[in-house]
């Protein structure tokens, strides 16, 4: 079997509510060393979490692997700031940036006083960025704000602005991201029958308002537990799977994979019933009571949208998601460093 491409394969840098900072330039070392194509950053507003400052650090540490964001959010900087930065990092990185974005959640918005992406307000905002990065001077009043007059002005000819993608799972989104974004972030655990059925729904779309299909790419995010033991896979497999699905995308998830919302419901009635014992409190007892609770999930539902066991095990399924029509896998939930003999035995074919 000829040798696979890792470079279709990325990687997380400090996932998660990760503190250290610092670590980030280990892992994105790391990957570039082991071949990873892209090395992702998801952006929270919350102390040491800032894409701006970690991506541009890591533009320095790094040669030649992509680096981006998956995900910032709209709205959370104004559309001039967010085209300098683009163009900013683009030049910093030689063009490696890459810049992706998601919905988030109504509650967020509305605590910070802001309001939330719909994918009207979103296409538009990509069509702003695009706009600006075209050097047009933009007038601009709808739902992604009120714009009287926005122009950044000239740049270097050479400084191409950074591809625009978007996390999501639903229909509308994958129409939304064929008409208007360069690639979309599939969420953790999509079934491979719904990867396939999103790469035609983006496809279709982006075909049908005259853009160039094979142009938009399909990011599948799979979580990634080579070698795991069961507290592995309960931490990070059914724990994760159980906070999608309580806290705003499980009746999406369910809707796109196809699952039946039975297990979602019971589950919301356990973690309730864990919330209220553990009222305001964090550590592992509550995570260990959340575990419990999620047991109520299918096994098959973690087994299907995951890549575990050996090494081997991990690259043949995550070949098992590029051959469903992703162009892109992300091994997520897992830093580059200890990816190594699962990229090797991806390479290998074996």
């Amino acid at each position: 079997m000829p040798a696979r491409d890792p470079s279709t394969l990325s990687v997380y840098v400090n996932p998660g509510p990760w503190i250290d900072t610092r670590a980030a330039e280990d892992q994105a070392v790391a990957a570039e060393r082991i071949g990873f194509g892209s090395i992702w950053f998801s952006e929270l507003q919350g102390p040491m979490k800032d894409a701006g400052a970690v991506l541009g650090f890591l533009a320095h540490a790094t040669d030649k692997i992509q680096l981006g964001t998956s995900i910032s959010h709209f709205g959370t900087r104004h559309p001039m700031v967010q085209a300098s930065w683009g163009l900013t990092m683009q030049a910093l990185s030689r063009g490696r940036f890459q810049m992706g974005f998601g919905r988030g959640q109504d509650v967020v918005w509305r605590a910070f006083g802001l309001p939330s992406p719909t994918n009207k307000s979103m296409g538009d905002y990509a069509d702003i960025l695009r706009r600006l990065w075209a050097r047009e001077e933009v007038c601009y009043e709808g739902p992604a704000g009120s714009f009287p007059k926005l122009h950044i002005g000239e740049f270097p000819d050479d400084i191409a602005p950074p591809p625009l993608l978007l996390s999501g799972i639903g229909d509308n989104t994958m129409r939304l991201v064929g008409r208007s974004f360069d690639g979309v972030f599939l969420m953790p655990f999509t079934t491979l029958e719904r990867v396939a059925r999103a790469r035609l729904a983006v496809r279709e779309e982006a075909e049908r308002v005259g853009r160039d299909p094979s142009k938009v790419r399909i990011i599948a995010q799979v979580i990634t537990v080579p070698n795991g033991s069961d507290r592995d896979f309960d931490h990070q497999l059914r724990s994760r799977l159980a906070s999608y699905l309580m806290h705003g995308v499980g009746d999406a998830l369910c809707e796109a994979n196809r699952w039946d919302i039975a297990p979602v419901d019971a589950l919301r009635v356990e973690g309730g019933k864990v919330a209220a014992r553990f009222p305001g409190k964090e550590g592992p007892s509550l995570r260990a009571a959340l575990i419990d609770a999620a047991r109520v999930l299918p096994d098959e539902w973690l087994f299907d949208t995951s890549a575990t066991g050996t090494p081997s095990s991990c690259a043949q399924r995550i070949q098992d998601f590029l051959d469903a029509g992703a162009d892109e896998v992300t091994l997520h939930g897992t830093t580059a460093e200890h990816l190594e003999a699962t990229v090797r035995a991806f390479v290998e074919g074996d």
